[in-house]
């Protein structure tokens, strides 16, 4: 289910890069484009798979299942 209002950009980012090893820790400053690299599959996974969606959630990551 989608949300009233849409995510950011940076906290879309950051989710990217969650999923690629960016630990978000309160000194680590922004995410790089290699942690962003190795998330992008990992988020294409979670997006397009209903099924795999499923298995993506985490507390801090919000699930979009649309249907196809």
């Amino acid at each position: 289910m989608l949300s009233a209002t849409p995510p950011t950009l940076s906290d879309a980012v950051r989710w990217i890069a969650h999923l690629g090893g960016f630990l978000g820790r309160i000194h680590d400053g922004e995410p790089g484009v290699t942690t962003i690299w190795h998330g992008l599959p990992g988020c294409v996974v979670c997006t397009t798979s209903p099924i795999a969606g499923n298995s993506c959630t985490q507390p801090h990551l919000p699930l979009v299942t649309r249907d196809i």
